[in-house]
């Protein structure tokens, strides 16, 4: 009997538990401009859809802050250090009055209160990142194409101007397959047919 009991004490606290929601963590800053004054603005806040590492289950969303008197910032996040998938990241969308915009990434520990500067993640989420390259890179890499055959690099394939062994802007599309991308030089003079069944990037 007194098993039974702490058994339904238990299984008690934890729908209690369960039931009061997860923690949040107190976000609590003043944003400034470079030039010293108090940023005016909103902040727009997306993330997408995590466990944390409590267990809990949040669902993807968007949230809409005004910053401010002051620059003050102020708001409660739920905690997504440690969550599931890894790499999960609230996106932040500073938006000021005088019309610039800049994007941060927060990573929001469970010790409350925090400020932005501790949460901001000083490395771009790899889907993130991937969408970007220096100007000195794809210089590079359609110089390297241009001087000959396809050139593979991270993903993105170069179709050069003089083809040998084969090398098509097929093979290119091909061997990128759906999820690569291919760069023709602006320079090249061929005028092969090519389809593109998986609709990836030319």
């Amino acid at each position: 009997m007194r098993k039974l009991c702490l058994i339904f004490v238990l299984l008690a606290l934890s729908l209690h538990l369960h039931a009061t929601g997860p923690n949040t963590t107190i976000v609590q800053d003043v944003v400034y401009r470079a030039d010293g004054s108090a940023a005016h603005g909103s902040l727009v806040i997306s993330w997408p859809g995590f466990t944390t590492a409590a267990g809990y289950a949040v669902a993807a969303g968007q949230m809409n802050l005004a910053i401010g008197s002051g620059g003050a910032i102020s708001l409660a996040l739920i905690p997504n250090e440690g969550a599931a998938p890894a790499g999960t990241f609230y996106r932040v969308l500073i938006k000021l009055d005088d019309q610039t915009q800049s994007t941060e990434f927060w990573v929001v520990p469970a010790a409350s209160p925090t400020t932005v500067a501790a949460i901001r993640s000083t490395v771009m989420p790899a889907a993130v990142a991937a969408q970007f390259a220096s100007r000195q890179y794809v210089d590079a890499a359609i110089a390297a194409a241009q001087s000959g055959n396809l050139k593979v690099i991270n993903g993105i394939r170069f179709a050069g101007n003089s083809f040998s062994g084969g090398s098509t802007i097929q093979a290119a599309i091909t061997d990128a397959g759906s999820t690569g991308a291919v760069i023709i030089p602006p320079n090249y003079a061929g005028a092969d047919a090519f389809t593109n069944p998986n609709g990836i990037q030319i």
